[in-house]
């Protein structure tokens, strides 16, 4: 049987379309997190941040999507993160570090504290607590306790965070690193 020479050239060229797209992430755009007491990945490209337990987007001063099961719906500044993760408030107050940021207030009805910085991540956001060193460029490595005994964990955030906004940057690595 005969085919249409514009039915094999379409097939041709959704053959080459699927071939040059990639399912790869872009670089610089992973977050991983893994240790004993779970692990979470993300794709964070563009406006977005994408995975199993996260699907949010920025646009604007506002992000929204799903964190695990419960709906986000937050406004951003360069000084704070409002809004609500589910039912619960997220208040966050953001300030600048010498090299990274101090995010302190509540997210998803959890008061906490947490430093994120080109050395170390420490603190708490949500139900987690982090001590971390960095073992490289955006990568560390340390304890991790989401409400149980501390668990080794290692963490790569993506280096195009680093491109956000101030208060976007803030509310994402809430978001990630939640639990």
């Amino acid at each position: 049987m005969k085919r249409p020479l514009t039915t094999l050239l379409a097939a041709a060229l959704g053959l080459a379309a699927c071939a040059t797209t990639s399912s790869q992430p872009v670089e610089g755009s992973q977050f991983d997190l893994s240790s004993r007491g779970g692990s979470m990945s993300a794709s964070c490209s563009g406006a977005s941040c994408t995975g199993p337990q996260i699907s949010v987007r920025a646009e604007g001063n506002q992000v929204r999507g799903l964190l695990g099961n419960q709906a986000v719906n937050v406004t951003t500044s360069d000084k704070e993160v409002k809004g609500s993760v589910g039912s619960e408030p997220v208040q966050l107050q953001v300030r600048p570090q010498v090299d990274g940021l101090s995010i302190n207030g509540t997210f998803a009805g959890q008061l906490g504290s947490l430093q994120v910085a080109d050395q170390y991540i420490q603190g708490r956001v949500g139900r987690c607590s982090y001590d971390l060193k960095a073992e490289g460029p955006n990568r560390y490595r340390g304890n991790r306790s989401c409400g149980g005994l501390p668990q080794p964990t290692f963490v790569t955030l993506p280096s195009n965070l680093a491109e956000k906004p101030q208060g976007q940057r803030a509310a994402l690595l809430a978001m990630l690193l939640s639990g």
